[in-house]
């Protein structure tokens, strides 16, 4: 028996990943494109090291957009 790959796609935000992880209790999930190609992978640790970033940019009145701009030169995609 099989089970389905859970996949998050790149322009997602890091509260849907967080959601997802923890809904299905895993620890990583992978980033694909529209064909289902391999981008990279978002593990636990990487979103517990962003979550403070995150807060700081939504307690300023920032929202999901911001962060995303704020962090994409950081990314790094793991393959």
């Amino acid at each position: 028996m099989s089970k389905d790959i859970i996949t998050i796609h790149p322009m997602a935000d890091i509260k849907d990943a967080a959601e997802l992880m923890g809904k299905n209790k895993i620890k990583k999930i992978p980033v694909t494109s529209k064909n289902g190609d391999l981008l990279g992978v978002i593990t636990i640790t990487n979103i517990v090291n962003v979550i403070p970033n995150y807060l700081k940019i939504l307690s300023e009145g920032g929202n999901s957009e911001s962060f995303r701009y704020a962090s994409s030169k950081f990314q790094k995609v793991k393959i």
